[in-house]
């Protein structure tokens, strides 16, 4: 079996797969699983040596579940990245160490690393959740995303440890994809907060403990609280000093707490089940009040 694949999902992302892949050209083989990038995407990715598999988009755990099983026959070891993120110098030799070293027998099913985040031309040092860790190289027989429609979690079976390094995650879209992005995954939290409701907590059972600490937290206590954007603003602006990253801290601090109020907003919605408002129309059109119609 080959030692590593790197695995990178897109959908035009002709602004960051060159930089995402060059910074681990040579450390292993290159695949991107592109789901119908209409920019040039593909063809940067082509100029870096990367192969492309061509996929319909299956979701965002769909996605990533696909390419493990593509090459699990093949591959000892995945790293997954998201195309707008950068590896180190320091993951990247580690990563290499750890699949020259190991064997495919003993030692860590996953590693998790470090991520920094860099916003409106900034890194966020204060009001970003850093180190963020996120299980990214994994034996691919051994790790599946769960199915879930937004923010989806690894289930390793096998030990996760840490791998020292940071990725470093800049996205060079602009706002308006920023918030086009978070319009979509507040309508997928919605629906799976609806739906988490009443479930069992055996379904979570699969899940590190680590991750399943936190969804608890979410799903049991979070997603309860009343006034969560504000309580959201105030830990990460005032809490986390996030003021101290200046400009960029506050639009980010306003910008996802926004996030929390689009997904109460939506889940409003959904408990109204889009009733109209309107009267029932009758012969001759819609009733109009008394007080509303003309002498």
């Amino acid at each position: 079996m080959k030692p590593l694949a790197i695995v990178v999902p897109t959908l035009d992302e002709e602004k960051h797969i060159a930089r995402c892949l060059s910074s681990v050209r040579g450390l292993g083989d290159l695949f991107v699983v592109d789901s119908g990038s209409t920019d040039g995407t593909v063809r940067a990715a082509k100029a870096v040596g990367a192969r492309i598999v061509h996929q319909e988009w299956l979701g965002y755990a769909g996605q990533k579940n696909f390419a493990l099983e593509l090459l699990e026959d093949d591959y000892e070891w995945v790293l997954l990245l998201d195309a707008d993120e950068v590896v180190s110098g320091d993951v990247a030799r580690n990563v290499a160490k750890v699949v020259q070293t190991t064997d495919n027998v003993s030692g860590p099913a996953a590693y998790r690393i470090a991520r920094r985040n860099y916003f409106l031309g900034r890194e966020l040092q204060y009001c970003w959740w850093y180190p963020d860790y996120q299980i990214r190289l994994v034996r691919p027989r051994l790790a599946r995303f769960e199915e879930r429609s937004v923010h989806e979690h690894l289930v390793i079976d096998g030990e996760v440890s840490t791998l020292a390094g940071d990725l470093h995650h800049e996205n060079l879209n602009g706002l308006h994809a920023f918030l086009a992005r978070h319009n979509r995954y507040s309508t997928l939290e919605a629906e799976e907060i609806a739906s988490s409701r009443g479930r069992p907590l055996q379904d979570l059972e699969d899940l590190d403990r680590r991750t399943r600490a936190r969804r608890l937290l979410k799903e049991r206590i979070w997603y309860r609280l009343p006034a969560r954007p504000l309580i959201r603003f105030l830990w990460m602006y005032v809490v986390r000093r996030g003021f101290l990253d200046g400009r960029a801290g506050l639009i980010y601090c306003c910008l996802i707490s926004f996030y929390d109020a689009e997904t109460n907003f939506k889940l409003y919605e959904g408990a109204q089940g889009r009733r109209s408002a309107l009267p029932e129309r009758v012969p001759g059109g819609l009733e109009v009040p008394s007080r509303a119609r003309p002498a």
